[in-house]
């Protein structure tokens, strides 16, 4: 588990990238699965898909 800011992200076999600029926090799933989680929301990320957390607008799930 890998704790960056106010974002838990848990990894299962997987390949990934995070990212971290000043209040952005964003997570890339290259191969495996992901789970990232905020104190309100959570999302499950395959290969190729990525989420991005911002404390104004809170974690929002992209497909690549």
């Amino acid at each position: 588990m890998v704790s960056s800011g106010a974002v838990s992200i848990k990894v299962l076999g997987a390949s990934f990238h995070i990212g971290l600029d000043n209040d952005k926090t964003s997570v890339k799933v290259v191969a495996g699965f992901g789970k990232v989680t905020s104190a309100k929301q959570m999302v499950f990320l395959k290969p190729n898909e990525s989420a991005v957390f911002t404390a104004a607008a809170g974690l929002h799930y992209t497909s690549l």
